[in-house]
């Protein structure tokens, strides 16, 4: 190809037709542009496909970290349920005055202060925000609404961590005021025998 146009070059310049030599120096550069421009074409679509790639396995990321977030609430959220259905058991036990010992142990055995922290993971959604992609996303409906759910997860991580201090302080005062030994004993040993034992 580059031989052609040297040929067509010579034969022009040779036989002094200098405007014909100036059409096909002009017709030259055009066709150099135009594959100059097919390159960077070409070049920016490659681009645009490797960015959309990455930016796909950042939001593939952030999805499952939400599904984990997910799992995590409904675990903590029935956990919860169970305890607050035990522990109403247990107050109507007393309020009857109708032992069971089985609640009574619970009880005491500290499950009614099981400790359920919530830890959201925000790993993917950080890393999207440090990347050279998050550009991508900046300021459309889906950056919205990730902010908002990494806002909304952050305020119930943090409920969470307030309401485990809350229930350690709650058993802390418990434990000054009963000893727990004594609600063991009395789902092991009949009334009889703790009396027997001189147990307070």
């Amino acid at each position: 190809m580059i031989k052609i146009f040297r040929k067509i070059r010579r034969a022009l310049l040779s036989e002094r037709k200098t405007s014909q030599y100036l059409k096909y120096a002009i017709g030259e550069i055009v066709l150099v542009v135009i594959g100059i421009l097919f390159a960077l074409q070409i070049n920016n679509w490659n681009q645009s496909i490797k960015d959309k790639n990455s930016l796909n396995e950042y939001l593939i990321k952030i999805k499952s970290h939400t599904s984990e977030d997910q799992e995590q609430l409904e675990e903590l959220s029935e956990g919860r349920k169970q305890i607050a259905e035990l522990c109403k058991k247990a107050r109507n036990s007393i309020l009857d005055k109708t032992e069971d010992n089985n609640l009574f142990l619970f009880m005491a055995s500290g499950y009614a202060f099981a400790d359920y922290y919530f830890k959201p993971n925000s790993g993917g959604y950080e890393s999207l925000k440090s990347s050279e992609y998050y550009g991508k996303i900046n300021n459309t409906r889906l950056d919205s609404l990730l902010a908002r759910y990494h806002g909304l997860v952050d305020v119930i991580a943090e409920n969470e961590k307030s309401y485990n201090q809350y229930v350690v302080h709650q058993e802390n005062y418990l434990d000054t005021q009963f000893d727990r030994s004594l609600i063991l004993a009395s789902a092991f040993m009949s009334k009889d025998s703790l009396a027997t034992k001189a147990t307070p």
